[in-house]
């Protein structure tokens, strides 16, 4: 089929005009049933792509390119609202009544895009281009004397129906899963039940409810676990044949403190010629997780490893993410490898990647190896390996001047860790800290990524690439305007490079606003995501990026080990290049529409945390600042991180309005104003796990400037695993 779409594709660039299906058929002189179903499924697998646009008559035409539309993948929150990710890179906000009808997964066509007043992209749903199968979570309950089956999540159908048997077995407050076959004909949802997921009792319910609403797999099937049995639990001899063997050097690992499926190691050597020998080793799954296996099918069905508050839903199987794979220290474990050799401008002037087998020689943790860096303090055990931390130390800081040169931007945006108790429920919440030691790791991936982008890139072969795209112009000229009315003077540039963002950001740095306003600029770029052509990564103002340092818990970075073993060995004819070029179109699609699902549902269980947490702290008083403020009312974040609403009629002490043109509010007595930036006295006033609200009240603004900037300005920084 892959020589039909290439002709359809030939044919429509050489056209303007629509052709209906029969006239299409004709057109390219397709007869007989057989090939006439063969052109219809290449139709719709580029209608799909995007490439193809069926209008209201149902006639064919390339996608209009300079018209008001585009298309995406629908996904709804629980307040009703939706929000489309685009084929290059956007996220549209789709205001409930403009959904059209539309669910989540589903494949739309979006018209009427403008800037609402949050600064969002917004639109409405034209057509539903794609259904899919989808799966819900209900609770059984019995209301009004009738056992009914009740969505946790409001925003699929609830129009179930079940056989009855298979549920003689539920009791009140069961939480089933059902599976929802669409029937395009009829335009509704057949119903089947897969299986009980628990009951609303156990502690880890809701993160289970969360995850299997987001369509992510908890359970491994028969045959992942039969695979299994003939996994060794060492590296044999046999296996060690043909790998350059490293386990003398001085190679190991830095992680946090509950890691467990630990896929980077690192080595480094000081060169005759002044430069840095950099190696980074990392586990080498494709050597277990074959193509076709049934391990590597459930890898690809997943996409990705999704964390949940305190729990990890894994893309492979424990024994190996934590077994085998896992770079654990003192034990024999084959790598691929990727040593660079970096001169002191931080310059990687030439790279190989080969296949090897290495012995860690420790585990260390970032907390212990920032005592070394910053205060010198040495723990036991570190003794044999101080001098190699500080020359990797060394080594970071000219790749992050690098990084700096180039245009890296940096939002400094910040993470946040919720501690939980033994039966989930939140406790306290703290920033995660990005110090010396993350920063070194994130730079040595960063490095080898980019590395074996350029080895690929330059072999002129299908590959998979990490890429970033400008954002539009359009939209950060609107958003600089908006920052503006807030009374900064911010230089405006007629070119849009990495460099100019970086330097609105350090224009903003000393300012008290500056962790909201950093946050808007980054919600005006594209999302990145996986291509099999480079576009360049804008936010690392890279040429050629990829993910390759991450294979325990990413598709790709799987994928791509795959790719570069077989192109090492030119392990490929013409047919199966032409093969990998068009399957790997759909691999980076799925790749990258299961990690905005992850990221979704990561959301949803902290937002769900912070509101339960918040639920327990009704009428209790904490310090926050205002993110938004808008003719609908305000948004405010604590100190800690939580955001929530606060209606104009919960500002204590005068009648507030908004002055859109100043955008802040000002009382109609006493004239206080309340501005984006300004810390105040919030007072939690509802909160609902459910609905994952919350509702403050401004008690009061505060004056302790002083003491309030040292807060605002603390830089925080995350391991941005999502580059």
């Amino acid at each position: 089929m892959a020589v039909l779409e290439e002709n359809i594709k030939i044919f429509f660039n050489e056209t303007n005009k629509k052709y209906s299906f029969n006239n299409l058929k004709k057109a390219l002189k397709i007869v007989g049933e057989k090939d006439s179903d063969l052109l219809n499924a290449a139709i719709r697998k580029l209608e799909l792509q995007g490439f193809l646009y069926c209008d209201e008559d149902n006639r064919y035409s390339l996608f209009p390119q300079n018209a008001d539309l585009v298309q995406g993948r629908m996904y709804i929150s629980k307040k009703g609202n939706g929000f489309v990710d685009t084929i290059d890179g956007y996220r549209i906000y789709i205001p409930s009544e403009h959904l059209n009808n539309s669910i989540t997964d589903d494949t739309v066509i979006i018209t009427n895009t403008t800037y609402d007043d949050f600064n969002r992209i917004t639109g409405t749903v034209k057509k539903i281009v794609d259904r899919k199968d989808i799966n819900i979570v209900c609770e059984y309950r019995n209301v009004g004397g009738k056992n009914i089956l009740v969505p946790c999540d409001g925003t699929k159908p609830c129009n179930l129906d079940i056989n009855k048997t298979k549920l003689l077995k539920l009791v009140e407050g069961d939480r089933v899963l059902i599976n929802l076959f669409y029937n395009s004909e009829k335009h509704d949802y057949k119903s089947d039940f897969v299986k009980i997921i628990g009951h609303r009792d156990d502690p880890d319910i809701d993160i289970k409810t969360i995850a299997y609403s987001h369509n992510i797999e908890i359970d491994f099937s028969e045959a992942v676990l039969n695979e299994l049995k003939d996994i060794p639990h060492y590296v044999l001899e046999e296996e060690k044949i043909g790998r350059v063997d490293l386990r003398d050097e001085n190679i190991f690992t830095i992680d946090g403190e509950d890691t467990k499926d630990i896929d980077d190691a690192i080595s480094i050597t000081k060169l005759t010629n002044g430069n840095y020998k950099l190696g980074v080793h990392i586990a080498d799954v494709s050597h277990y997780v074959k193509e076709g296996s049934a391990l590597y099918e459930a890898a690809y069905s997943r996409g990705t490893s999704v964390y949940l508050i305190n729990s990890v839903i894994p893309m492979l199987p424990h024994q190996l993410s934590n077994g085998i794979c896992s770079l654990n220290p003192g034990e024999d474990r084959l790598t691929l490898s990727c040593e660079m050799e970096i001169d002191n401008s931080g310059k990687i002037v030439n790279y190989d990647i080969f296949n090897s087998i290495i012995n860690s020689k420790k585990k260390m943790t970032y907390s212990e190896v920032n005592e070394i860096l910053y205060n010198k303090n040495i723990p036991e055990g570190y003794e044999p390996y101080i001098n190699d931390l500080r020359m990797m130390d060394k080594l970071s800081s000219f790749l992050s001047n690098l990084k700096k040169q180039r245009g890296f931007i940096n939002f400094n945006s910040s993470e946040i860790k919720i501690n939980v108790d033994n039966d989930g429920n939140p406790i306290n919440f703290e920033s995660r800290l990005h110090d010396k030691a993350e920063m070194l790791i994130e730079n040595f991936m960063l490095a080898a990524n980019e590395s074996v982008a350029n080895y690929v890139y330059w072999m002129d072969l299908p590959f998979i690439y990490r890429i970033h795209e400008k954002p539009d112009p359009i939209k950060i000229s609107e958003l600089i305007e908006f920052i503006s009315q807030l009374g900064f003077k911010l230089k405006k540039n007629d070119t849009l490079t990495p460099k100019y963002i970086q330097g609105l950001l350090e224009q903003l740095s000393d300012t008290t606003q500056f962790p909201i306003l950093s946050d808007m600029i980054l919600r005006s770029m594209k999302k990145a995501r996986y291509e099999p052509e480079s576009k360049g990564h804008f936010g690392l103002a890279l040429d050629f990026y990829t993910h390759f340092t991450s294979p325990i818990r990413r598709l790709p970075d799987l994928a791509v080990h795959n790719l570069v073993k077989k192109y090492r060995h030119l392990q490929m004819n013409n047919k199966e290049l032409k093969y990998l070029t068009d399957s790997l179109k759909e691999l980076c699609n799925h790749a990258s529409y299961k990690e905005r699902e992850s990221q979704a549902a990561e959301t949803e269980a902290e937002m769900y945390k912070m509101a339960e947490y918040m639920s327990n702290h009704i009428g209790e008083y904490f310090l926050g600042n205002i993110s938004r403020i808008t003719q609908y009312g305000l948004m405010a974040r604590t100190k800690e991180g939580i955001t929530g609403k606060i209606d104009f009629e919960d500002i204590i002490g005068d009648f507030f309005v908004y002055d859109s043109k100043n955008i802040r509010m000002v009382g109609k007595k006493t004239h206080q104003t309340i501005c984006i930036g300004d810390f105040v006295s919030l007072k939690v006033l509802t909160a609902s796990k459910e609905d994952l609200t919350i509702n403050f009240g401004i008690e009061k603004k505060m004056e302790m400037e002083n003491q309030l900037k040292k807060i605002s300005k603390t830089k925080i920084m995350k391991k941005n695993k999502n580059h």
